[in-house]
């Protein structure tokens, strides 16, 4: 067996994506005990970090079948209504402590949480986005300043802290699925909040996290690395959506529906201007340095800047 079969065998759902993860080819490595496919990861095949471009064997691309437009559309509509439900269902702490969103850049998942969190939040309830880099200290004191039932942490983009294993501790004792969920930092270091008072090195935490990343989270979780078991724990105690839009067809089914609910009509197109844009995106998808919602925004503004050349523009700036 070669290993582009044995990854399909072990991961079916690469058989519908042109790419694969570092997690997920040393998985396979280990499964089938085979040498380092390095035919595959090597810095020449690099999609993004820890992703690489990924072929089907071609006995399994005769067989592959592939999705209808509505069956595309259908599951992406259905992806994005159940995020919107669990967010508000974790704002509205109804029963649900952890919610962690994996899935590609730029398909609108920090946007997406946040209009939630804005429409439940009317004073009750509160929410706080943390992106960038997250220190374990700081993770302490942001847990502590939200850790009202009802409150909701959303980290975000801070794909580091998966692999700091002090951070992943505090995550796994913060959202057990427990009545009580004691969070304890157990060290000299005095900590204090906002307003300078200090923090107890040990309190309930009775808050939520919302966990948004690129990353694989499963397939990290389940994979080969020195975290695995912290993230195989956090997996344990949340709900994990991932967002299954990896191909380039899934991606521009994504784009086109968010266009066409007022997307790039919000940023100053008229209609027919925004899906000329979708037009272009869909015509240039192998051209385009990005696929993605944000590549979309970058064309409508280089249209607002010049609707005469924009298109000699964005060849110049945003293909390869």
């Amino acid at each position: 067996m070669n290993f582009e079969t044995a990854a399909i065998e072990m991961f079916p759902e690469l058989a519908s994506s042109d790419t694969i993860t570092r997690a997920q080819a040393m998985a396979v490595k280990e499964q089938y005990n085979m040498k380092f496919p390095h035919h595959v990861v090597n810095p020449a095949n690099t999609v993004s970090r820890g992703v690489f471009k990924f072929s089907l064997p071609m006995e399994i691309q005769s067989v592959v079948v592939e999705e209808s437009d509505s069956e595309l559309n259908n599951r992406i509509k259905e992806t994005y209504v159940t995020l919107d439900k669990l967010v508000e269902a974790i704002a509205t702490d109804n029963g649900i402590n952890s919610l962690i969103v994996s899935g590609a850049a730029g398909l609108g998942k920090s946007f997406e949480v946040n209009k939630v969190l804005n429409r439940v939040n009317s004073g009750e309830y509160g929410y706080v986005f943390h992106r960038g880099y997250l220190r374990a200290t700081h993770l302490f004191r942001l847990l502590w300043e939200n850790r009202l039932p009802g409150q909701t942490v959303v980290i975000d983009d801070c794909d580091a802290i998966m692999s700091d294993e002090v951070a992943l501790n505090i995550l796994k004792a913060a959202l057990e699925m427990k009545p009580s969920r004691m969070v304890s930092w157990g060290s000299e270091k005095i900590f204090v909040d906002q307003d300078g008072e200090e923090i107890p090195r040990m309190f309930d935490y009775q808050g939520n996290v919302i966990f948004l990343t690129n990353l694989p989270f499963s397939d990290m979780a389940n994979g080969n690395n020195k975290n695995a078991a912290h993230l195989s724990a956090l997996e344990s105690r949340s709900l994990v959506l991932d967002l299954k839009i990896k191909t380039k067809r899934e991606v521009m089914a994504k784009i086109k529906m968010t266009v066409a609910d007022g997307m790039l009509r919000d940023k100053g197109l008229y209609d027919d201007e925004a899906f000329k844009i979708v037009d272009f995106m869909e015509n240039n998808m192998d051209k385009l340095k990005d696929l993605s919602l944000r590549s979309a925004e970058k064309l409508a503004a280089l249209y607002l800047m010049d609707s005469k050349d924009w298109e000699m523009m964005a060849r110049t700036v945003m293909f390869k």
